[in-house]
């Protein structure tokens, strides 16, 4: 019979692929369905065997007839999502993942690679599910869900959840190398660089090789302000992959380039020549020729490289990204609908008395982090970076409508506040939270904390286009000039709303080109807003040794200087759309 013969064919071919002879194999699998085309066995076996052999179509093919004749095989179901995904079918894969948890709803492995499906085609929110799923089910064999949400959370800025995750993914697997990277990682999102180092080199002394390791290490030794002990580890990194754009990356911005670098410059021009790169390395070896151009006055060529790293950053946004400028709009209208000078004025009792933190605001590129640096450097005043907080908690504080303070909820947030400025720096009397882009969360800010004193960083609107524009940022509207311009007009537009609701004395405006070309009397002025005495350690900000968040590191390490101020007249050739923003 030929279901019998179909039998017999399996069981050979079964013998020859466990002894390693998988192409032997073949030809009798396909001889098995030939003799009974409704042969579950036969197909499932063929289509695992053509998958590892690397014929993923007809791999495809095979476990799809498979499973039409037996749904519940969760193995299958598996199996073809992962050939879907390895030739770039992302729904198909999302299809078969389901079935397959349908049939087996608690294996932590399907729901662990649904939720990397899913990343990769642009749907975070289910794929944090899927995720969190996988951990609920599994715990010790999901390191890769931990892994995967700390890479979404510290997109985010969430440093602190990022860190945990990524600790808890060492816990998993303590020994290995990708836990020992883990490690590494959960303490640079934990700002502790010199722990970090530690674990890094503890990689590269198991795996010499290992690139990612002393990218990680170099980046940590730059936080740490030893530059020349990165450019060295990423020099012997280079030697040992010269194609990785990312060290590149990192060797340029690590200094200023300069005439003698010029075989540097070449080898980065041949690499972007030779073409294979993956979009964001792509993007990231185009910024850093454009930087290393700008370094050596050769504008013209540093834009074009920009515009070049812009569209491969746009490139590399997973399937089905879309930027929404909606949430610059709603920020706004439900400001200016609910959030009056009575609204503040009714619920001032709400808020916290305390006067200790400083929030740092403004648009990305807009010297906020030498202003955090200025300050820092003051012996009462702590910095604690950039602070996701408000961001993770602002949909909790009013009720459904978006009118009514949850009162609980809004003094559980103050006392979580305070208790992390508190971890972050114990025996400051002011704390600065350096998130930029809280203006986007300014009235919840003052509503939990109407005395403490917020500082707006302003530069040139041309100038700060133009650096968003030149510097690698992955939100999506710095990657075209006309959202670069939207995006500053509708922050223009909450400042001046906040202006107008907020006490006088609330909120201070420090220009950039004022703190550079004015120092001295520029940090009095802000010391004083602040209810401090001066300190001439606020002259010395690159004396500062506390880790900075911005892509500029070796500048933030220098002494103040007024290099960047009208910046773009450099550029004024090939400013394009940019030159909406001249003057205003």
């Amino acid at each position: 019979m030929s279901s019998d013969r179909a039998s017999e064919l399996i069981q050979s071919a079964l013998q020859l692929a466990g002894a390693g002879n998988r192409q032997a194999a073949l030809p009798l699998l396909r001889e098995a369905v030939q003799a009974d085309p409704n042969s579950q066995g036969a197909l499932r076996c063929l289509g695992f065997i053509l998958g590892e052999s690397g014929n993923i179509q007809e791999s495809i093919d095979c476990l799809k007839r498979a499973l039409k004749l037996k749904p519940q095989d969760y193995e299958a179901a598996g199996f073809l999502a992962l050939k879907y995904m390895e030739s770039g079918h992302f729904e198909q894969a999302i299809g078969a993942l389901k079935s397959a948890i349908e049939a087996k709803p608690d294996h932590a492995a399907f729901h662990q690679n649904l939720g990397q499906v899913l990343l990769q085609g642009g749907r975070l929110a289910e794929a944090e599910a899927s995720f969190l799923r996988a951990i609920e089910l599994d715990p010790k064999s999901s390191v890769g869900a931990y892994v995967s949400l700390a890479n979404l959370a510290i997109d985010r800025g969430e440093k602190d959840r990022a860190a945990w995750l990524l600790h808890r993914a060492y816990e998993s697997d303590p020994e290995s190398v990708n836990g020992k990277m883990n490690l590494g990682r959960s303490r640079v999102q934990s700002e502790d660089f010199e722990a970090a180092e530690k674990a890094f080199r503890e990689v590269i002394e198991i795996a010499p090789k290992l690139i990612p390791a002393r990218l990680f290490l170099a980046r940590a030794l730059q936080q740490l302000g030893q530059f020349s002990e990165a450019e060295a580890v990423l020099k012997d990194a280079i030697a040992i992959e010269p194609r990785s754009a990312p060290l590149y990356a990192a060797l340029t911005v690590g200094r200023k380039i300069v005439s003698e670098d010029k075989l540097l410059v070449d080898r980065m021009r041949v690499l972007a020549a030779a073409g294979g790169l993956s979009p964001g390395d792509d993007a990231a070896l185009h910024f850093a020729l454009g930087k290393a151009l700008e370094d050596l006055g050769e504008y013209e060529g540093a834009m074009a490289e920009f515009d070049l790293a812009n569209n491969q950053m746009l490139k590399s946004k997973p399937p089905g990204w879309k930027w929404d400028p909606t949430k610059y709009e709603t920020v706004y209208n439900h400001l200016d609908q609910v959030f009056t000078r009575q609204f503040f004025e009714r619920r001032r009792s709400l808020g916290s008395e305390s006067d200790r933190p400083v929030f740092i605001v403004g648009m990305i590129r807009s010297g906020s982090t030498l202003l955090e640096q200025t300050l820092s450097s003051h012996p009462d005043v702590g910095a604690a970076g950039e602070l996701s907080f408000w961001n993770e908690v602002r949909a909790t504080l009013l009720d459904a409508s978006g009118r009514a303070v949850m009162e609980q909820n809004l003094k559980s947030a103050q006392d979580s506040f305070l208790d992390l400025l508190q971890r972050k720096a114990p025996k400051s009397l002011r704390v600065t939270d350096k998130m930029n882009t809280d203006y986007l969360n300014l009235a919840f800010i003052h509503l939990a904390f109407p005395k403490a004193k917020i500082i707006h960083c302003t530069r040139d609107p041309l100038d700060t286009a133009l650096s968003i524009y030149t510097t690698a940022v992955t939100d999506g509207f710095a990657c075209k000039r006309e959202r670069i311009i939207y995006v500053y007009r509708q922050y223009e537009k909450l400042m001046k709303l906040y202006q107008d609701r907020f006490p006088a004395g609330t909120m201070l405006e420090v220009r950039y080109e004022d703190l550079v070309q004015n120092q001295e009397e520029t940090a009095r002025n802000v010391l004083g807003f602040l209810g401090l005495e001066w300190n001439e350690a606020c002259l010395h900000p690159e004396r500062n040794k506390r880790s900075v968040s911005t892509p500029t590191l070796w500048q933030a390490r220098q002494p103040v200087y007024g290099t960047s101020v009208n910046r773009s007249d450099h550029y004024e050739r090939w400013l394009g759309a940019l030159a909406q923003l001249r003057n205003g």
